[in-house]
């Protein structure tokens, strides 16, 4: 897309007197019903061409102002979040370039800002965004590693979308991972994506690195993460990103949270050789009653090898199992069938 010239100076007079705008997102906590932090989203002016993130983003990168406007976009959230004196942690999108633009002189710039603000650094998370950019692994790792020694957490966003690699989960070592949205609508009506998510459950185990499900849409698709044991969650149905979010989770979600109903997960198609009922795995086998001997139950036993076990029955009522391992060995024993042979099980 072509920008006009005017387009190009808005977007530089955005910057030079930080008139960037701030909405945040909650990300919570699933098991414990908690707020985790917010995500950081720009605006341009609102009704201008440049209100949605990605025209901005568009024009930065058409004019060389990409890494630029990254900078101030992080700078500006984070007074902006502080400013509102909300809890938690506070996630900041950021290309591979800005983050390693960031861990110059051990990550100074971004730690003086944030504490300018009164924002311990602990309480920064970095997402990485544009994997497909990232063509010097090496240098974000040393990035990674300068920002996290001063407290600074850091995120592989939209994890699963064909962009993000594995290697950059296993070569980054991040403390969070978000889950790409395409894996969480419609979770709750599609077996494969049940599946994908509890394989990537189990890395994040093996990895000892929690995952943030990102598009929650609808209520459903939080039972089945909740049930899931995915660690955080994030999308509309939880909360729309707004300039002055509140500090609590729902009502629609904190009542999905808080139900003991289990949700129904869809199950794959199943297949033609498999009994469709508990019925159809049924096969008849006799029973005995406390009367018959011992040697009549040794002979019933004779009779029917297939038996790993037979009812003793009353009445058409159960009162006993008698195992035929167990059975057999003691009536083998010397001296066994002389002395039980006539007596009643």
């Amino acid at each position: 897309m072509l920008y006009n010239a005017g387009l190009t100076l808005k977007l530089r007079q955005l910057l030079d007197e930080g008139k960037l705008r701030f909405v945040f997102q909650p990300v919570i906590d699933i098991n414990q019903s908690t707020v985790l932090g917010f995500e950081a989203l720009m605006r341009g002016p609102e009704g201008t061409p440049l209100e949605r993130p990605e025209e901005l983003l568009r024009l930065a990168k058409s004019c060389n102002l990409g890494l630029e406007l990254e900078i101030a976009a992080c700078k500006g959230a984070i007074r902006a979040f502080a400013d509102l004196h909300l809890p938690g942690k506070l996630f900041l999108n950021l290309s591979a370039s800005s983050i390693v633009a960031f861990s110059f002189f051990g990550g100074g710039a971004l730690l003086h800002c944030a504490v300018d603000v009164g924002l311990p650094p602990s309480r920064l998370i970095l997402e990485l965004t544009e994997h497909e950019r990232v063509e010097d692994a090496d240098a974000l790792r040393v990035a990674f590693a300068a920002l996290a020694a001063q407290g600074v957490g850091l995120a592989l966003d939209d994890f699963g979308d064909g962009r993000s690699s594995l290697r950059l989960w296993a070569e980054l070592k991040p403390q969070i991972v978000k889950l790409d949205k395409f894996f969480v609508r419609g979770i709750h009506l599609d077996s494969r994506k049940v599946q994908v998510v509890r394989a990537i459950l189990d890395l994040c185990a093996a990895f000892g690195t929690p995952l943030v499900a990102e598009g929650v849409e609808v209520a459903e698709e939080l039972a089945v993460l909740r049930d899931l044991g995915c660690h955080y969650g994030q999308g509309y149905f939880i909360a729309r990103p707004l300039e002055r979010p509140t500090a609590n989770i729902g009502e629609r979600a904190s009542a999905v949270l808080q139900s003991s109903k289990i949700s129904v997960m869809p199950n794959s198609s199943p297949r033609p050789d498999i009994a469709d009922t508990v019925g159809r795995l049924k096969v008849p086998v006799p029973t005995v009653c406390a009367t018959l001997s011992n040697a009549g139950l040794m002979q019933l036993f004779k009779n029917h090898p297939e038996l790993h076990a037979v009812a003793v029955v009353e009445k058409h009522y159960p009162v006993g199992l008698v195992n035929r391992r167990a059975f057999v060995d003691k009536f083998a024993q010397p001296y066994s069938h002389d002395l039980y042979a006539m007596l009643s099980t």
